[in-house]
């Protein structure tokens, strides 16, 4: 394999009005870098399905994405909103992305054959000339005493400025709703969470080198899970979390093509020195 390294700086610049300790408003204009990530520049995964097989290919020729970025948005922290111990935090924000050399997963436009006579249709994450991304973000969380609350939701257009095209595989909108109770004298936090996503234009052909793709519909997840953190004096602060994801043990695809897993349980720590 290949060696790679790469460097690059990224100039920016933010200007913020507070017009109180709560509140505060802020416009940027920021220059982005992304390098591919090893598992888009490697990856080889084939994915079986009746009377046709889906390969993702590696692209290691691949070119990081560069960027100029312009964000306007406002954040928030008010406490004793409602009650003496509450506390809400938000934020929101609209922002427009030029992008060259986008990276985004598509279909190569190859096709083969087994020798059972199944298709082979292949897929690569490849880049796109030049993209201009908009959208809307906001979040919002609650904290009434020992609950806690966050609802976050999020909008994107994203298109090739060289065809006009909107460009498959990315989701339009997607929204996540959290709810958790922390028991104070042990500091466990039990919670719930739902992940939304909104149907769309996926990178999925409608049939070989068709040049039409596929309308995928929308899917919500839920989450249960347990975190917590013990309390060790003069030492490390320590996060340990237990989650049973997809508990309706779902099955569905992204819109970039890849395969939603069913359920799954899942456990981490973490440590602060």
């Amino acid at each position: 394999m290949a060696s790679r390294s790469d460097s690059k700086v990224t100039p920016g610049i933010t200007l913020t009005l507070s017009p109180s300790k709560q509140l505060s408003f802020y416009a940027s204009v920021q220059t982005g870098y992304r390098p591919p990530f090893l598992d888009e520049l490697y990856t080889s995964i084939e994915y079986p399905e009746f009377g046709m097989y889906s390969v993702v290919l590696p692209n290691p020729d691949l070119k990081p994405e560069e960027s100029i970025n312009v964000e306007i948005g406002v954040n928030g922290d008010y406490k004793s909103l409602f009650s003496d111990s509450d506390r809400f935090v938000f934020h929101a924000n609209v922002f427009r992305d030029r992008v060259k050399n986008l990276i985004n997963a598509g279909a190569t436009g190859d096709m083969d054959f087994t020798d059972d006579g199944d298709m082979i249709l292949y897929y690569s994450i490849d880049n796109v000339g030049k993209a201009l991304k908009t959208g809307f973000e906001a979040s919002a969380d609650y904290y009434p005493g020992n609950a806690d609350f966050h609802l976050s939701y999020g909008y994107l257009h994203a298109e090739d400025k060289n065809t006009g095209e909107k460009i498959p595989g990315l989701t339009p909108m997607q929204a996540t709703l959290r709810a958790g109770y922390t028991y104070k004298p042990w500091n466990v936090n039990g919670w719930y969470r739902m992940r939304l996503f909104k149907g769309g234009k996926s990178n999925l052909e409608t049939a070989w080198n068709s040049g039409e793709y596929k309308q995928l519909g929308g899917f919500a997840t839920h989450t249960l899970g347990l975190t917590w953190k013990p309390q060790i004096k003069d030492w490390a602060d320590f996060t340990l979390t237990f989650s049973v994801d997809n508990i309706t043990n779902k099955k569905f695809r992204y819109l970039n093509g890849g395969y939603g897993v069913g359920r799954s349980y899942r456990a981490w720590l973490s440590a602060t020195f």
